[in-house]
């Protein structure tokens, strides 16, 4: 059985149209060239500011600051101003802080929200209940930013559809918003166990003259990382090597292999990871043997392009780094250890726990997966994410657990995810993976997922939902009431399913499975060494997908077959990763004259073959596709006798049933 870790697929959806770019000296207009609106440096009170409990004036080295504590909003009065610039001191304690721009609630929640942490900085929009992300950087954590022990000072300056944001007097986005707010006031919103000092706050008019529009080629390399040392290719580090990356920002275009009894030390340094020429998922990997170790002192480990994920059998200690690893996935007879640090990442910051010896102090995690080994009992009720564990150890909860985790003063993050993130292929809070001979319950628990492993099965699920509670019961596993926050994942193995009437299905099909959806949404696919059949009725996929071959940690062949009525989203177009896999996409056409009815005998033809419509005006066929011509549509032609009807292009990704109207047919 391939390790777990290879069973979560997470991809991005920042589809950002934004210039984002490395930090750069664009001096703004001084203030003798802009007019004042408003300033506040806090002395003279709050008297100007509508300020939420959690809010309150400090006196700090006798200097008076605004302090924010929780998930609450300081706002300052009703203000409309447009075209304006709000710059800001601030120091981050802990958490989160969102820099709410353009902000107004007369019609609805509009805003711009400029979120900072730790590790990244975001510029977001809100329009009533819909969030979108704009812009999405690691800039904090590439450039081991301080937040907690230093102020800083950011300014976000807009002119008409452009934004500009600066901290402390460097440029890091341009953004130009096709569909911007024009106008709004200000706001600070510290989120769930943030804390934040605010001071010399100031708004000023901004003008054409202060804004960047159009950033020179050299601005805009995606991410404020510039390498002292650059490595194409998986790193491979064996025998009884020990490779030390020590004061030094160091770009790896691979996998990380570390095996036999090597190390690898990654010290004082920035370590980005991206897939190069050679990774085809969106996962990069650092793979460390059983008997090899990996060591992470106070040094950043973040993606370039992609996700970074640990697999590891073997030692790893993560001492003062706050990382951006995506998945950290803990197999059997691995020694881990991680101390005063961060697995967080934008999307995720999984702990994933399948075996080995784990300990975790002093640190947060985005997220935390058990396994639920075979005859294990589970039974828990009232599960919530957004915990900060003093001492806690795994067997607590699974008393019959083969392993070992101990948590100490370790915070598991919120499932707080809004808009686009707030359900989906996205890691917070707790994850189970319970083995199909576990013995579970449970009740009434705030959950992200719950992998549920099928094997030899003919088995049927229905109203599987997220965001409410929804019940599921397979042998002795009984989920009831439970609200899922992400996704339903399963891992079918030789099996025959239907899922019904559900959604935000996360499906792994293995061997010649025949999984039928109906009336449901499939939200990640991920077939590994798949030769079934996937049958729609009336379904929908969005966000993501990999077909993949001929890579031994994913999946070495594929080649499956899908048929039935499917509508694949835009997102799964732009997101999908595709290499050395075959699929036979069926597709069933329908012709019918304008006033709906069917036309028989009609002729379509396609990539070289001719089909002819039944007397209830139906035919079908089929299409195979592989990495090279998945994207590439075919030209489907409909003729009645020699009048040609229409013509169109076809795809992996086209809709079916593919409906025909011939135009002026009707009687």
């Amino acid at each position: 059985m391939k390790p777990r870790f290879l069973n979560l697929l997470i991809l991005a959806l920042f589809i950002v149209s934004s210039c984002v770019q490395p930090p750069v000296e664009t001096p703004a207009p001084s203030p003798a060239d802009a007019e004042k609106f408003f300033s506040e440096n806090f002395e003279s009170g709050t008297e100007n500011w509508s300020l939420e409990e959690g809010w309150h004036l400090e006196r700090i080295n006798n200097n008076t600051v605004l302090k924010g504590e929780g998930h609450k909003w300081a706002t300052l009065g009703n203000r409309g101003w447009d075209n304006y610039a709000f710059k800001a001191r601030f120091k981050l304690i802990q958490g989160t802080i969102h820099f709410n721009y353009r902000r107004s609630v007369s019609a609805g929640h509009h805003r711009y929200f400029i979120g900072i942490n730790r590790n990244e900085l975001s510029l977001n929009k809100q329009i009533g209940d819909k969030f979108y992300s704009l812009a999405n950087i690691h800039i904090l954590a590439n450039m081991r930013i301080n937040l907690e022990n230093q102020w800083h000072e950011i300014e976000i300056r807009g002119y008409e559809d452009i934004i500009n944001i600066r901290l402390d007097g460097k440029l890091y986005v341009a953004y130009k918003d096709e569909s911007p707010i024009l106008a709004g006031g200000i706001a600070f919103e510290t989120l769930e166990e943030s804390v934040l000092l605010i001071d010399d706050v100031e708004i000023r008019k901004s003008s054409v003259e202060g804004i960047v529009s159009e950033p020179t080629p050299e601005q805009i390399s995606g991410i404020s990382f510039v390498p002292d040392i650059t490595h194409s290719g998986h790193l491979v580090i064996e025998g009884k090597e020990t490779k030390i990356i020590e004061d030094v920002k160091y770009f790896q275009q691979g996998n990380i292999y570390v095996n036999d009894e090597a190390k690898l030390v990654v010290r004082n340094s920035q370590l980005m990871i991206g897939p190069g020429e050679v990774v085809p998922t969106v996962h990069c990997y650092i793979f460390v043997g059983d008997k090899a170790s990996l060591e992470i002192e106070n040094s950043t480990v973040f993606p370039g392009d992609g996700l970074v994920v640990i697999g590891t059998s073997g030692k790893v200690n993560i001492t003062n780094s706050p990382t951006e690893i995506h998945l950290l996935s803990i197999n059997e007879g691995a020694k881990v250890i991680i101390t005063d640090s961060e697995v967080v990442g934008p999307i995720g910051g999984l702990i994933q726990i399948e075996g080995g010896d784990t300990r975790i102090i002093n640190s947060t995690i985005g997220a935390l997966a058990l396994t639920v080994p075979a005859n294990a009992h589970l039974d828990i009720s009232g599960l919530k994410s957004g915990v900060y564990l003093e001492s806690w150890d795994v067997h607590d909860m699974i008393p019959e657990a083969d392993y070992t985790l101990v948590l100490e003063k370790t915070r598991i993050l919120k499932d707080d995810f809004t808009g686009e993130l707030k359900h989906g292929p996205y890691e917070r809070g707790w994850l189970f993976f319970l083995d199909p001979n576990a013995h579970v319950r449970i009740s009434d628990s705030e959950l992200r997922k719950v992998f549920i492993d099928l094997q030899n099965e003919d088995v049927k699920f229905e109203n599987l939902r997220v965001g409410i509670p929804s019940s599921l019961t397979y042998r002795d596993i009984e989920l009831k009431d439970i609200t899922i926050m992400g996704q339903w994942p399963f891992s079918v193995t030789d099996s025959n399913v239907t899922i019904s009437n559900s959604d935000y299905l996360f499906l792994q099909p293995t061997g010649q499975s025949t999984i039928s959806l109906v009336n449901s949404h499939m939200v990640e696919f991920i077939p590994r060494d798949f030769f079934g059949t996937m049958i729609f009725e009336n379904g929908t996929w969005t966000c993501a997908g990999e077909i993949i071959g001929g890579t031994p940690y994913h999946s070495m062949e594929n080649n499956f077959t899908i048929r039935g009525s499917l509508k694949i989203d835009r997102t799964v177009r732009e997101n999908l990763r595709w290499k050395d896999a075959q699929v036979t996409r069926e597709y069933d056409v329908i012709v019918r004259d304008e006033s709906g009815n069917p036309i028989e005998g009609a002729l379509i033809k396609i990539d070289g073959k001719t089909f002819v419509s039944d007397n209830a005006g139906k035919a079908k066929f089929s299409l195979i596709f592989n990495e090279f011509n998945y994207n590439k549509p075919k030209k489907l032609e409909v003729l009645e006798g020699e009048n040609l009807i229409t013509q169109k292009g076809i795809d992996f990704f086209t809709e079916t049933p593919i409906i025909i109207i011939e135009i002026g047919s009707g009687s």
